[in-house]
């Protein structure tokens, strides 16, 4: 498959508030590519993924979005993006929801799995009948048909994270974003969830992990790109970036350093574990 530009950031700067992240920062994600973005707590992992989409204000440099729009669709509705903050706000709202239905009389009623991924609550987009269509499939694929109807309150926080997904996957995003989409599993539901996850790249959707978590990395993610104190640290493909060395000047003088064990053991049954039929070429390597 021909590799073509899918978004580009070219010297971008992010202002919150009084603060400066991401200072001229440029990285390239072309197609067949999926990347890891991984980094010490703070380095701006979140600021990065939200940038892509428009989630953060970008006050220099320029995003380019190479698949183009409809210019009735806005960019963040053609990415899909997922975090524990999302689910956390769910949550909140659906507990506020519970006091509401009790001043009103309204006590039967509930938000269900099913409506949390049709948009039906807390959505800003309009419900859409092809959504409805298509929900059957990525129920299938993520393997939730059987929680639909379920009570949001009732369900895991993995079913809750596998929701969030479907609900991203409905809209056939360009670009699916996870954003520590293992934050708060055990580790049965972070092995179901990365298997899944792992699948979905196999059907050529294009991902981009944000995680601390070097075992967390999907064995077909192809590129990988680590962020130091606000910075593009390194760029580049998978077997190139992650190597003992590399990771151990990545957290050299952090007061947060992984487990020994966590930070090297998974490097040795990762490597060259690209497929034939996978193509997987070098990204715009920032140094």
């Amino acid at each position: 498959m021909k590799k073509e530009p899918v978004i580009t950031l070219d010297a971008i700067t992010v202002r919150l508030r009084d603060k400066v992240y991401l200072q001229n920062t440029s990285w390239q994600i072309n197609s067949t590519e999926s990347w890891a973005v991984i980094g010490p707590n703070g380095a701006g992992k979140t600021t990065l993924a939200k940038s892509l989409f428009g989630g953060v204000p970008v006050v220099g440099g320029s995003i380019t979005h190479h698949y183009g729009t409809e210019d009735s669709v806005p960019v963040y509705a053609s990415i899909g993006y997922v975090s524990p903050e999302q689910q956390r706000g769910i949550m909140e709202r659906e507990k506020l929801q519970l006091d509401s239905r009790d001043f009103s009389g309204n006590i039967d009623e509930v938000t269900t799995v099913e409506d949390i991924i049709l948009g039906r609550a807390y959505c800003y987009e309009p419900d859409s009948t092809d959504y409805g269509h298509r929900l059957g499939d990525v129920a299938n694929r993520l393997r939730i048909e059987s929680i639909l109807g379920r009570n949001i309150l009732s369900i895991s926080s993995g079913e809750m994270t596998k929701t969030l997904i479907a609900r991203a996957l409905l809209k056939k995003p360009h670009l699916l974003i996870l954003d520590e989409p293992y934050d708060g599993l055990d580790h049965q539901s972070r092995r179901s969830l990365k298997a899944m996850l792992e699948s979905l790249i196999d059907d050529h959707i294009q991902v981009v992990l944000i995680t601390h978590r070097f075992e967390e990395i999907m064995s077909n993610i192809s590129h990988v790109l680590l962020l130091k104190n606000g910075s593009v640290y390194r760029s580049g493909k998978r077997d190139e970036i992650l190597t003992k060395e590399m990771l151990d000047s990545l957290y050299r003088s952090e007061n947060s350093f992984p487990a020994e064990a966590d930070r090297f053991s998974f490097i040795s049954d990762t490597r060259n574990q690209n497929s034939p039929g996978r193509s997987v070429k070098d990204g715009k390597a920032v140094e």
